[in-house]
C-alpha cells in the first residue's frame, strides 16, 4: 500500500427523526470512524433512545455521551448546530444539510490516508428555500409546516 492512498467519505446529517438510533463504525487506513445520529441511553427493554439534548457541548460534554464508542472520529448530528471538537476522540457535528435559515446545506468531506492520518474539510452547498418551501407543500411532507417555520424562518438574512 503506498502513502498516496486515500478514502474520502461525505458526511452530511440524516434525516432527523426518521432514522432508527444506530451506531455505524469504518476502519479506514487504521482510523476508526464511527458515525452516530447522537448519543444514547439504554433501557431496561434493551432498546436504545437518545440521550438528552446538550447545547454547545464541549469536550467533557461529547465524552459522556459517546463513552462506549471505540472511535479516533465520531460524526455526529441532532441538533443541526455545526462544531468541531477534540476531546476523548474527535467529534464533528456537519450541521444540518438542508434545514437551514441561511439557504446552505452543510457537511464534512472526511479523507483517510493509508498512512493513519486523517483531515476534514467543511463544505457547503447553497440552495433555493422557495423551492424547498414548495416543495415541502406539494409533497405533503409530515410536519411540512413545521419543518418550514423551525428551520426555514422568513426574516434569515441571505435568502431570496
Amino acid at each position: 500500500m503506498n502513502a498516496h492512498e486515500t478514502k474520502r467519505i461525505a458526511v452530511i446529517s440524516d434525516v432527523h427523526g426518521n432514522l432508527p438510533p444506530l451506531k455505524v463504525k469504518e476502519d479506514s487506513y487504521g482510523t476508526k470512524a464511527a458515525f452516530q445520529h447522537y448519543g444514547l441511553t439504554s433501557r431496561a427493554d434493551n432498546l436504545s433512545r437518545f440521550a438528552p439534548l446538550v447545547g454547545d457541548p464541549d469536550d467533557r460534554d461529547l465524552d459522556r455521551l459517546f463513552c462506549d464508542i471505540d472511535a479516533d472520529v465520531v460524526f455526529y448530528g441532532h441538533d443541526h448546530c455545526p462544531s468541531d471538537v477534540h476531546g476523548r476522540a474527535h467529534y464533528i457535528n456537519p450541521g444540518a444539510l438542508g434545514c437551514s435559515s441561511n439557504c446552505y446545506g452543510r457537511m464534512n468531506i472526511a479523507e483517510f490516508r493509508s498512512d493513519g492520518t486523517y483531515s476534514i474539510d467543511a463544505a457547503k452547498v447553497a440552495y433555493d428555500r422557495q423551492a424547498v418551501l414548495q416543495a415541502l407543500q406539494s409533497r405533503k411532507v409530515p410536519e411540512g409546516d413545521f419543518i418550514a417555520r423551525a428551520f426555514f424562518a422568513k426574516d434569515s438574512a441571505g435568502c431570496g
